[in-house]
């Protein structure tokens, strides 16, 4: 199968006729090994647009994702796509895009986007520390226990030999105590040309399985998917040089008729480098970004009878 990367290419392209002053079109094709049920899937969908965003803003002085909010307006389909991308304001620190998925001429989804400088390196030093990481006793350490090495083989929630996974040993224990669901999952690229990329992480924040519904049907969930609404990510820290895994841990409170309404909050984090694995490895770990979804319940015999309505 192709790499996540090369299955994520996107070109700036001609705009086409008719289209508004001041937007800029970048072209892209969705790959069909990254697609679940032949659609593809949500998160890497959206990585093609903040790709083509990072792309239109590499010469900026705001070249960094900050944070993206989506909206799932209609179902994504394979082959070729656009993403038009049109300036709302630069600022001095901060740079508000949209950018729209379109294919066939349609609108398929809808994003606002905010740019800024992710690594604080780059800057001048502030005046006095912004930034809480351990040994600080009001930093969140990372909520994984179990070592990637040490971590039992999982299936992913869908079918994709681009990615491995194992499950932490300490999370995914259902119900958890304090209502919901708890679930941490490590990820790794299986292609060894593919490495984490700030794209890449919109895919992994779509990951997440979504075990509340099930839960809450005490098994008996007929076979359903769970197409997002609203997805947003808050890009915290660079990835590391050659990182090829991520912590993938994810929470479920909420579930609400109709529809099957519920929330999934996720943090990306990332792992241990090569075998780092001593008593203090927890504490090495940052947070690469923090995710909010909406996702719904849709069974397949409706979809399959063309009766779903989102």
């Amino acid at each position: 199968m192709a790499p996540f990367f090369a299955a994520s290419e996107i070109h700036p392209g001609p705009v086409p006729s008719g289209t508004k002053d001041g937007v800029y079109v970048y072209h892209g094709n969705a790959d069909p090994d990254w697609a679940v049920h032949a659609v593809p899937q949500g998160g890497y969908v959206l990585a093609l647009i903040i790709r083509a965003c990072i792309e239109h803003q590499v010469r900026s002085h705001t070249p960094d994702p900050i944070h993206v909010t989506a909206h799932y307006l209609r179902k994504a389909s394979l082959g070729p796509l656009e993403v038009h991308i049109r300036a709302v304001r630069t600022g001095r620190t901060l740079s508000n895009l949209t950018a729209d998925l379109i294919q066939t001429g349609v609108v398929v989804m809808t994003t606002h986007l905010v740019f800024g400088i992710l690594n604080a390196s780059t800057l001048p030093p502030p005046s006095f520390p912004l930034t809480l990481e351990p040994p600080s006793p009001h930093a969140r350490v990372t909520p994984f226990s179990t070592h990637p090495s040490e971590s039992a083989n999982c299936p992913l929630a869908f079918p994709c030999p681009g990615v491995t996974a194992t499950v932490d040993g300490t999370l995914g224990t259902l119900p958890n105590p304090s209502g919901g669901v708890d679930v941490g999952q490590w990820f790794t690229f299986s292609h060894p040309a593919d490495m984490l990329t700030l794209p890449s992480l919109a895919f992994f924040s779509d990951l997440f399985p979504n075990l509340l519904p099930p839960v809450v049907a005490g098994g008996k969930l007929p076979a359903s998917s769970c197409p997002t609404v609203v997805l947003t990510l808050e890009f915290k820290a660079p990835i590391p040089r050659g990182a090829r895994t991520v912590g993938a841990y994810a929470v479920s409170r909420f579930l609400n008729d109709p529809q099957g309404r519920h929330d999934v909050y996720g943090e990306l984090w990332t792992a241990p480098e090569g075998e780092d694995n001593g008593d203090n490895w927890r504490q090495k770990q940052r947070c690469l970004a923090v995710s909010h979804q909406t996702a719904l319940v849709i069974p397949m015999a409706l979809k399959r009878d063309g009766k779903s309505r989102l």
